[in-house]
């Protein structure tokens, strides 16, 4: 009686991740539900407790159990697939197969107010008539493909929904039918009538849901916006609760809504199509693809609709399946879904509590029988079981996979809950894979150490805890698990030296100090341009993301000796004025620290270092000179670190002209240049010289 619901693995917030003590606490419905039950309850309001026991009445030995239905005397029966078996179990546990029909299944079950039990079967689909003495008659036969659900009206008749021609009758106790309604759909999936006549139909391929009111037009009150309503029930002050799944699908068709007053001469409907028996096998392989449709994963709703047509979906944010619904009382319905196969009761304004788990994946009908027990069939494994009012005395709740992101030391492990809780054990166990396995540790119990209850689990990066209730009364609201995360060392990944004259400079302090570091690089401020500045930026990351700050240091190539450019800086960037330093070729060291979050014996360092750069504030030099081989001024212009970049000159204070080295290509630091003079006299000549970053010197010479 156990079973897992789909695998969750907690992860924590990145904002607390830090190596500092954590506590992860699990206080709600949806907290819990995320854990594995067995033989627990989850209320709506987040209290887990024991759950009610659940009693095997029958196991059918069938796949499917489709539908079911009591009679007065507390005899259940049950309609199974896929052999077409009709099952009852008395009040006093007895079974037997009272009727074994050669349709594939029994997809609807009623009884009327003598007793008498009408079975609906498919494909090629009839309604049986099985009376009190046993004795079995076709009752009724629409010459459909499908029946897919029956109801008894305030008169005792008969309301029969059939498909693929979608079709409601009305079939007298003496088999004389009459048909009431015709759909545009393909399907009338199900129905339910009022004392006043009035009837509701649920329909498949556009998913609208009916009211045929007497001797009023049918009239569509919602469209769900779904593929099919497989579930209604009626609620108090005219309200519907109808449950859809599935992606709308316009089945096309020609037919258009209609009254009928037609009524039959015969056991049955007339015909309306000509039913083809060579068709027998495909029909019945279009029946085992209908089964696989009501059980596969689809989106499913449950809608609260009033009587003008407004609806509220209840079940928004729920991850489960409707199979099958049931009106338990005045103010709540009882809810069978797939997958997970869990027994669950809604409210009407939606909250959910989760009764029990089940070993089967679907609980695909339900039903409260004379003494308000709830007796529910499941499919995949045709059982059929009863829960009883007495609770479990051998329940447990495992708790969700939670992530610490990191290896951890595990703390202590708190809960709240009744005063019946008192008894409860609890116990957790630790692994280093996302999915608990043969290598996580065995289960131990929580040590008590003065009203602390202590992890005993060996430190790893997940941990699970699991609730052992030892009281029938036992109620738990909340559960709080402690750790503190390994610290680890942060890095420095990259380390980015800007051009020279780029600045950036935060408004304020430039190094405000938070108390608590940095815990991602931020964005670097506005760009101004000053001269001789320089700017360094590093990316970094933490492991626990504790919040650093960081030492930046430079040395010259060659030395080494470090010296400190700033400390405890708590920003990834540092601007600079290059002017303090010779010029040279440098690299730059930055050093992250963790210890504004950590005690000081456990904090930790990581670094790295910059490639080299260099730092240049002096311009080119220039030497002139004149040579003897006519009017022409020689220059020599050399940089000690830089590539020059441009030459101009000008004579006489003429406008600044380019000027070529005498190689041809300026690209070195290192160049002689040619300068003619208009003729022999003397001339005032500037030169001006700049450096790949910027650097300018200006001479002027005079010739003679």
């Amino acid at each position: 009686m156990r079973f897992k619901i789909a695998p969750f693995i907690f992860i924590l917030s990145l904002s607390i991740y830090a190596a500092s003590p954590q506590k992860v606490t699990h206080d709600s419905k949806t907290d819990f539900e995320r854990g594995t039950l067995q033989n627990v309850s989850i209320l709506s309001d987040g209290t887990i407790k024991p759950a009610p026991l659940k009693k095997l009445l029958l196991d059918t030995g069938e796949p499917f159990i489709w539908s079911m239905a009591e009679d007065s005397k507390g005899t259940l029966y049950l309609g199974t697939g896929n052999a077409g078996k009709l099952f009852k179990v008395t009040s006093a546990g007895d079974s037997a197969v009272i009727m074994d029909a050669d349709e594939l299944g029994i997809f609807a079950l009623t009884v009327d107010a003598r007793d008498n039990v009408y079975a609906a079967t498919s494909p090629n689909g009839k309604v049986y008539k099985i009376d009190a003495t046993g004795k079995i008659n076709i009752l009724f036969d629409p010459k459909a493909v499908y029946i897919w659900d029956l109801e008894i009206d305030a008169d005792n008749n008969l309301l029969v929904a059939t498909g693929d021609s979608a079709f409601i009758y009305k079939v007298t106790p003496q088999g004389q039918s009459l048909r009431l309604f015709q759909a545009e759909e393909n399907h009338v999936r199900v129905i339910v009538s009022r004392a006043d006549g009035t009837i509701y139909a649920g329909t498949g391929g556009t998913g609208y849901i009916y009211r045929l009111s007497p001797n009023q037009q049918p009239f569509v009150i919602y469209d769900t916006q779904m593929e099919e309503v497989n579930g209604l029930v009626t609620g108090l002050e005219g309200d519907i609760f109808a449950s859809a799944f599935g992606e709308s699908l316009m089945f096309p068709s020609q037919r258009s809504p209609q009254v009928q007053s037609q009524s039959s001469k015969s056991n049955g409907a007339e015909q309306d199509e000509d039913y083809d028996d060579e068709n027998e096998s495909a029909i019945a392989q279009q029946t085992l693809d209908v089964e696989r449709l009501q059980l596969r994963g689809a989106p499913t709703s449950l809608f609260r609709i009033t009587p003008e047509g407004y609806a509220k979906d209840l079940w928004l944010g729920v991850d489960e399946k409707i199979q099958s619904i049931y009106a338990y009382d005045e103010n709540s319905i009882l809810v069978g879904s797939g997958q997970s196969g869990k027994l669950m009761l809604m409210n009407t304004e939606g909250e959910l509590s989760v009764l029990m788990d089940n070993d089967a994946s679907h609980i695909t009908a339900l039903l409260q029988d004379s003494k308000n027990r709830i007796v529910f069939g499941t499919s995949n494994l045709g059982h059929c079981f009863r829960v009883e009012s007495m609770v479990t005395d051998t329940a447990s709740y495992i708790s969700e996979t939670i992530d610490a992101g990191l290896p951890a030391q595990w703390g202590t492990i708190t809960w709240k809950g009744n005063n019946a809780a008192a008894s409860t054990a609890f116990f957790t166990r630790s692994g280093n894979t996302e999915q608990p396995s043969s290598t996580w540790s065995n289960w131990l119990a929580v040590e008590k150490e003065k009203e602390t209850f202590r992890i005993k689990s060996p430190n790893a990066r997940f941990v699970q805890w699991k609730c052992q209730f030892k009281n029938r009364d036992a109620r738990i609201t909340s559960v709080s698990l402690s750790y503190i995360q390994k610290n680890l060392a942060p890095s420095v990944s990259s380390i980015i030296i800007h051009r020279p004259d780029d600045a950036y400079e935060t408004k304020g302090d430039n190094n405000k100090k938070s108390s608590r570091g940095i815990t991602f690089p931020a964005p670097l401020p506005s760009k101004h341009i000053k001269k001789g500045y320089r700017t360094v930026d590093w990316l970094f990351e933490d492991p626990n993301f504790d919040g650093l700050c960081f030492n930046v240091y430079y040395r010259r190539m060659g030395s080494t000796l470090w010296r400190s450019m700033v400390q405890d800086l708590e920003l990834n960037f540092y601007t600079w004025d290059s002017a303090q330093m010779a010029d040279g070729e440098y690299e730059i060291k930055v050093v992250a620290y963790d210890k504004l979050n950590n005690p000081e014996d456990q904090a930790r360092t990581g670094e790295k270092v910059s490639k080299s750069f260099v730092i240049d504030n002096t311009g080119p030099i220039i030497e002139t000179g004149n040579n003897n081989k006519g009017n022409v001024l020689t220059v020599r212009i050399r940089d000690e670190l830089n590539p020059l970049k441009k030459v101009e000159y000008s004579i006489d204070g003429t406008e600044w002209r380019m000027i070529y080295p005498v190689d041809g290509i300026l690209d070195s630091p290192r160049e002689t240049f040619a300068i003619d003079l208009p003729d022999d006299e003397a001339h005032e000549v500037a030169i001006k010289a700049s450096d790949s970053i910027e650097n300018v010197t200006v001479v002027h010479a005079t010739t003679k």
